[in-house]
C-alpha cells in the first residue's frame, strides 16, 4: 500500500512538470520544444517565459511574453528574446525586445544598449540584422505554442485563487 502511495504521488508530479515542458511541441514551420515555462514572475503580472532546450551551443535561449497591468486596466505587451546567459559571462547574454513579433523595438548586448537601427555604425548594424533575423524567425515558429502556454498559466492562477 505504501508503495502505491509513493508511485501514486510520483506519478502526480510527473504529470504536473508536463505541463510546464514539452520537447515534442510542433512549430509553425519546425520542431517547437520548451521547457522551464514560468508563470506569473515578478516582473511579468500576467505572462510567462519559457526556454528553449538544448540549442544555441547550450549558451541558452528564453522567450519572455511580458503582460503587464496598467492603471487604467489595459495590458502593455512585449515579446522578448534573451540569449547566452548560460554562459556565466555578462558579456555573452543578448536581449531583444519589441512589442510586436515582427520586428525589434531594442537591442542590449553585453550590458551595452544599441543606438536606434538609423543611428548605429557598421558593426552595430550588423547586430540589428542578426538579431532581427533570428527574433522574427524564433517568434514566427513558436506563436502556435504561445496560446496554450498562456492557457496552462491562467489554469493555474484560476486553481491558485479557487484553493484561497
Amino acid at each position: 500500500m505504501k508503495h502505491l502511495l509513493v508511485g501514486a504521488v510520483l506519478l502526480a508530479a510527473g504529470l504536473g512538470a508536463c505541463r510546464y515542458d514539452n520537447v515534442f511541441r510542433q512549430g509553425k514551420f519546425s520542431h517547437a520544444p520548451y521547457t522551464a515555462l514560468k508563470c506569473f514572475e515578478p516582473d511579468n503580472d500576467e505572462g510567462f517565459s519559457f526556454e528553449i532546450p538544448g540549442c544555441a551551443c547550450e549558451q541558452g535561449i528564453r522567450l519572455r511574453y511580458l503582460a503587464k497591468r496598467m492603471p487604467d486596466k489595459s495590458i502593455r505587451i512585449h515579446y522578448v528574446y534573451e540569449s547566452g546567459y548560460l554562459t556565466g559571462d555578462p558579456r555573452n547574454f543578448k536581449r531583444a525586445v519589441s512589442r510586436t513579433t515582427s520586428d525589434i523595438d531594442e537591442i542590449t548586448v553585453g550590458g551595452r544598449k544599441l543606438p536606434p537601427y538609423s543611428q548605429c555604425n557598421a558593426a552595430d548594424t550588423q547586430v540589428w540584422d542578426l538579431m532581427r533575423e533570428s527574433y522574427v524567425k524564433i517568434w514566427e515558429n513558436y506563436e502556435p505554442v504561445i496560446p496554450d502556454l498562456r492557457k496552462t498559466c491562467l489554469e493555474d492562477e484560476v486553481a491558485r485563487n479557487i484553493g484561497k
